[in-house]
């Protein structure tokens, strides 16, 4: 078990929680509870209170990075690289919207990601809330840029997974009688608005804080923020055919990348990839954020009972119940001596002695594919696991930048872009690749899209990138025709693109609660 300080508290959590009360689209002022006028009233409290209202979102046990149905898993479980054994559920997510298909969208729990956004008006009265506590202006500056971090990060999740999402201002939220409806932004309106909070907690946010501050945000984070933000809008713009415009997020991304290379930010790649997921491995030099976990503060996660079968040998008390596979097609991607593969099970012997494998197993078991063990098994107690989550880390960085040079030297490989792919496959002991085994600049970015996902397996970036990439409804008629279950009703249906631009399903469903309330729907659903 870890002992250490962790800037998330239930007992701060549990007081600043009193501070708002919650509906579903946004969060007011409750008068009954803990007034305004006498909360809080010194630096430390409105520190707890930025605690409270923006960091318990990004916790890897209840909010957005939930290991069942959070960002993660909405964005690997809709992908080529993971199965479940949640009945054809897998086959369906973000391409089918009825009962049948497993994930129909009247279904709540499905759609949980886009509840949270109940903390963006949260972030918004919090900046409100501590503007004229007494502190001096280093400590508001460094509160303010906690916070516009916490709403760029909330909303390019959010808009990665359902595109706009209504943004309540400041005033709308301090008239909350009026029951006044925040409809959802535009495009245009999203953009900025993830850009600019990104942009402004840049400026004040360290390159890193004392262990004791463990958890909280960085320049680092803000900035690997904006190169996934300059990513996705790029590959958006492109398959817009706005090149031009596609070309300056390129632009920006690769002098975003290159910026988080600098010293001062302080990453590098460790040389065992496996522990970076271990309790020894936490606080390492690539991690560049994870979602802090600690069973002794009820925050861990429940990674390794959704990833391990259900008699998987383990040491100790675990709950297993074996829902994600890696999916045996994927796992065939793998170049044999590639050592990420010895963390993904292809084969194990069950606990009264049954040997599993993809031949052996006619149900349950391995029947849907590899068994990801990616964590380690130390720190866990029944389904919950202490291990850190990790969201984001400098592999990923550096391969996005590898991408973003391609794209922005007119389609040509570079000499430092192989180099920042050959890092990530040496490590793991794969031989480099040459320029002339990499060839033109489109088999570099296939060559670079299937090391990222060998590299990323289920750490969220598989959608994003196939998306970008152009493949993702095409992997998934793929993925359906393999399952059996594509037909060609169903295939006119994930190829829609009502706009006559972008494929509907690219983006996932807005809940019925939230369409009750005159939100509109997204495309296609």
């Amino acid at each position: 078990m870890k002992k250490r300080n962790i800037i998330i508290h239930l007992s701060v959590i549990a007081i600043c929680s009193l501070c708002f009360a919650s509906c579903f689209e946004l969060e007011t002022k409750v008068y009954d509870k803990i007034s305004p006028d006498i909360y809080p009233q010194n630096y430390q409290e409105a520190d707890a209170l930025v605690m409270s209202n923006v960091y318990n979102l990004f916790n890897s046990s209840w909010h957005i990075f939930n290991a069942a149905w959070g960002w993660q898993v909405l964005s690997f479980i809709s992908t080529d690289e993971v199965e479940t054994n949640w009945g054809n559920t897998s086959q369906y997510v973000g391409f089918e919207n009825t009962p049948s298909a497993g994930w129909p969208v009247t279904d709540e729990s499905r759609t949980p990601p886009y509840h949270q956004i109940t903390f963006m008006s949260k972030m918004v009265l919090t900046l409100d809330r501590i503007k004229d506590v007494p502190m001096t202006e280093e400590q508001r500056d460094l509160l303010n840029a906690q916070i516009h971090c916490g709403m760029g990060f909330l909303g390019f999740l959010l808009y990665d997974l359902y595109g706009p999402v209504p943004l309540p201002s400041l005033e709308v939220l301090q008239r909350p009688l009026e029951n006044e409806l925040v409809p959802r932004c535009t495009e245009e309106e999203m953009q900025n608005f993830i850009e600019s909070n990104l942009l402004t907690a840049v400026e004040h946010l360290p390159y890193k804080w004392d262990d004791s501050e463990y958890g909280r945000f960085t320049k680092g984070l803000a900035k690997m923020l904006l190169l996934k933000y300059y990513m996705l809008m790029g590959g958006r713009t492109k398959n817009e055919g706005l090149l031009q415009l596609a070309a300056e997020y390129w632009n920006k991304a690769e002098k975003t990348g290159r910026e988080l290379t600098n010293p001062e930010y302080g990453y590098l790649l460790v040389s065992d990839y496996h522990s970076l997921f271990t309790l020894a491995g936490e606080k390492n030099t690539e991690v560049i954020f994870s979602s802090p976990a600690i069973n002794e503060k009820g925050m861990g996660h429940t990674w390794l009972a959704h990833a391990l079968p259900s008699d998987y040998p383990v040491p100790g008390n675990f709950t297993r119940w074996g829902v994600f596979h890696l999916a045996w097609y994927f796992y065939d991607t793998y170049e044999k001596n590639d050592k990420r593969l010895e963390k993904i099970a292809a084969e194990y012997i069950g606990e009264t002695g049954v040997v599993h494998n993809r031949t052996a197993d006619k149900e349950g078991g391995l029947l849907h594919g590899a068994a990801p063990v990616k964590y380690g098994l130390e720190g866990t107690i029944g389904t919950m696991c202490e291990i850190d989550l990790v969201v984001f880390r400098y592999a990923d960085a550096l391969t996005l930048l590898a991408e973003a040079i391609v794209r922005n030297n007119g389609g040509q490989v570079t000499d430092e872009a192989l180099e920042y792919l050959n890092r990530i496959r040496e490590r793991v002991g794969l031989s480099p690749y040459s320029l002339r085994d990499v060839g033109n600049a489109n088999n570099f970015l296939n060559l670079l899209l299937i090391e990222r996902g060998h590299e990323l397996y289920m750490e969220g970036v598989r959608r994003q990138d196939l998306i970008r990439h152009g493949k993702f409804i095409q992997t998934g008629e793929e993925k359906l025709q393999r399952a059996g279950y594509l037909t060609s009703d169903r295939k006119n249906r994930i190829y829609q693109k009502t706009d006559g631009v972008h494929y509907d399903f690219e983006r996932f469903p807005i809940p019925v609660s939230a369409l009750n309330q005159g939100i509109a729907q997204n495309p296609g659903w």
